[in-house]
């Protein structure tokens, strides 16, 4: 079957899933919100793939342009593991793989995987962190959201790949031993010859500072708190949320209390505002940060205080008519009320039950509104060649606080595009209620071209 096709076939299902005129009113306005993208697209993800490096870009002139100046220095332009993780993750989820959310591993050729593997071993330093070389361990460290992200992103792919890191990671993650060239390294327990000994580690993973104890932590997250909105402090806070679990658990072992994740629990709940944000206004600022802050609350298994007026503000976000500035103002609003509405079902009880089930039938007789407004909005990112930018005219220059692309460049980005295509939709649709009715953004045809496209990038 073709796309249109196969994206039919799920609009059916989720007509017969909702019932009646609903269902054929949510499965209408999901048809018109589908229009939105384009094959070009998948052309715009393919060209950015380095196959001499095992990485993608993160735009056009990320990829074209040597290098920039940034601050008085000048730092190279290449391949870096967030976007990388990002184009896997539209291949995984948008269809390119086959059905919506199979593994990018059932699609992408052997050497590709290969090569991939090889670069994200090769990013790791002996601490356990990984680090993208054009920024650098020092600079890195400065901009903990930036390493504790690609930690994050290069254990998922390696872990995807059926790989292992080199080192042990602060997540708990062991180390295989082996670089990225197939090779035991140095002072592993691979070199010496004691492979089988599963308890031995391969050097030590650093423990930040700010979590060696309860006392460090607080005086940290209080320094957020006065340097920081609600989405800054808790975009850090939810990158770290692995490490933050880890160190738990190694305190647990050393016999001392495991306080770090209840810790961290507490101070969100203290600092909360009385409209179930972290910010006094009801605006798309106050819900990015709910977005952010809330992945705190669902690592630690923990009800959200608030819950349902949290929710709700970000369903108000929605349908509101103040502008974007970015595309996380409209992506965060939905994937807040997802998130949010996972919480409350997985933790609020018999009455969990009931705000959910609420709340979700509201969003499906506000879903022809809310769709519309929704790509109404993203169309207003998205450039001619399929893509889409991460402000309405410009990409972003910086990642983290990292220099990816010129200021002012009037392109696509990879993070933008993630964004605006393959995770808004699931977070659309597990909003709904159908997240397992994924109809494709692309098909078949689709899958043939990209592939195409990195043989010949190989080939070059």
């Amino acid at each position: 079957m073709n796309t249109e096709e196969l994206r039919e076939e799920k609009f059916k299902k989720i007509e017969e899933r909702i019932g009646g005129d609903l269902g054929k009113r949510v499965a209408c306005a999901l048809r018109d919100f589908y229009t939105l993208y384009t094959p070009d697209m998948v052309d715009w993800l393919a060209g950015l793939y380095d196959p001499k490096i095992g990485g993608f870009y993160y735009s056009n002139n990320a990829r074209d342009l040597d290098s920039l100046v940034y601050q008085g220095a000048e730092y190279k332009l290449r391949p870096d593991v967030e976007s990388t993780q990002q184009a896997l993750r539209v291949i995984s989820d948008s269809g390119l793989a086959g059905e919506p959310h199979a593994p990018y591993t059932d699609v992408l050729p052997e050497w590709m995987k290969a090569d991939i593997g090889r670069y994200v071993k090769g990013l790791q330093n002996e601490n356990g962190f990984f680090y993208n070389p054009q920024w650098g361990v020092e600079f890195t460290d400065t901009r903990i959201s930036r390493r504790a992200r690609d930690l994050m992103w290069s254990c998922d792919i390696l872990s995807k790949l059926g790989l292992s890191p080199t080192y042990d990671t602060p997540t708990g993650i062991k180390g295989d031993g082996i670089d990225n060239n197939g090779r035991p390294v140095e002072g592993s327990c691979k070199a010496e010859g004691t492979a089988e000994d599963k308890e031995q580690h391969n050097h030590t993973a650093e423990i930040p500072t700010h979590l060696e104890n309860r006392e460090a932590f607080l005086k940290y997250l209080d320094g957020l708190y006065e340097s920081t909105s609600s989405w800054g402090y808790g975009n850090t806070l939810t990158a770290q949320k692995g490490q933050i679990v880890y160190r738990d658990k190694q305190l647990a072992a050393e016999g001392k209390e495991a306080n770090m994740m209840s810790t961290v629990i507490e101070w969100l709940n203290s600092k909360q505002r009385a409209n179930g944000l972290w910010e006094d206004d009801t605006n798309y600022d106050a819900v990015n940060g709910l977005m952010k802050i809330s992945g705190v609350y669902s690592t630690a298994g923990a009800l959200v205080p608030n819950a349902e007026r949290a929710t709700l503000a970000a369903v108000e976000a929605i349908s509101t008519k103040e502008e974007p500035t970015s595309v996380c103002c409209i992506y965060n609003s939905w994937y807040a009320v997802s998130r949010m509405l996972n919480i409350i079902k997985n933790h609020g009880g018999e009455d969990g039950e009931r705000i959910v089930s609420s709340i979700r039938h509201s969003l499906w007789n506000s879903a022809e509104r809310d769709l519309k407004i929704t790509r109404e909005k993203l169309s207003v990112f998205k450039k001619p060649d399929g893509s889409f930018s991460y402000s309405p005219l410009y990409s972003s220059a910086r990642s983290q606080r990292c220099p990816v692309t010129p200021d002012r460049s009037v392109e696509g980005d990879m993070n933008a595009s993630c964004i605006c295509s393959s995770d808004i939709v699931s977070y659309i649709l597990s909003s709904l209620g159908i997240g397992d009715l994924t109809p494709p953004i692309f098909g078949p045809a689709d899958t043939e071209r990209m592939l195409e496209l990195f043989e010949k990038s190989r080939n070059k």
